[in-house]
């Protein structure tokens, strides 16, 4: 399945009281790729230990959602980072590679403020793209939404040190995608592409009238003000 030597992987960071909604998006992804790389944040024991394409790591969550980024440097080829509550079409991999292949880092879902600095990481006014939606165009965009992300591991990873605090995954990388000149590329799809599983325990649920952290690190990397914040990063 894999390109030459290069390997296919989806990756991703679950819970244990998502694990039900978790198994439907392995299902979806399992024959695409050519294993499936799980950040098992506060499990006891491994669920999938007995099948060799997936390979289980119990963290302590301190990483959140950036749990899915731990997989970066084992193996040179398409990273995929996908959430736990998203089912993926059977011909996503195929599609997205193409696009990797032509763009870089790519994703379907994407936001750009409309200007800086922002009130609120979560609440201030955007341009939205939404991998629920139907959204014809490919665009550049400030923040790709890293559940439905890819990228080549041979040109670009982002170190898990550049994660500095849990659950906010696309902001770090987009922080330091910027740093770096890499783009984000929003891919046009239709509407029903990806579908998404319910969820009663989401990050933007618990983040979105507590951002104050969130929006301080966003308006210090996307503006004047930002270059301590991208030197911290870069050490």
């Amino acid at each position: 399945m894999g390109v030459g030597q290069l390997v296919i992987s989806a990756n991703i960071a679950s819970v244990p009281s998502r694990q039900k909604k978790l198994d439907r998006t392995i299902e979806s992804l399992y024959h695409q790729v050519d294993e499936i790389n799980l950040c098992l944040n506060g499990y006891e024991t491994d669920p999938y230990a007995q099948d060799s394409k997936i390979n289980g790591l119990i963290s302590d969550n301190s990483l959140g959602d950036a749990g899915k980024f731990l997989f970066q440097a084992q193996n040179k080829g398409y990273y995929f980072s996908c959430d736990d509550d998203i089912i993926y079409p059977p011909t996503y991999v195929r599609d997205t590679i193409a696009k990797v292949d032509e763009l870089g880092v790519v994703t379907y879902n994407g936001r750009t403020f409309r200007k800086y600095p922002v009130r609120s990481f979560y609440r201030s006014k955007s341009y939205k793209y939404r991998y629920a939606r139907h959204e014809p165009e490919t665009l550049k965009v400030d923040f790709g939404g890293t559940g439905v992300m890819a990228f080549d591991t041979r040109y670009f990873q982002v170190p898990i040190e550049a994660f500095e605090a849990r659950n906010m995954a696309d902001i770090w990388f987009a922080v330091y995608a910027r740093s770096h000149n890499v783009p984000i590329w929003h891919l046009g799809h239709e509407s029903g592409y990806l579908a998404s599983q319910e969820t009663e325990d989401s990050i933007y649920d618990e983040k979105y009238r507590s951002d104050r952290y969130e929006t301080e690190v966003v308006n210090r990397a996307f503006t004047e003000n930002g270059s301590s914040l991208l030197k911290r990063i870069l050490g």
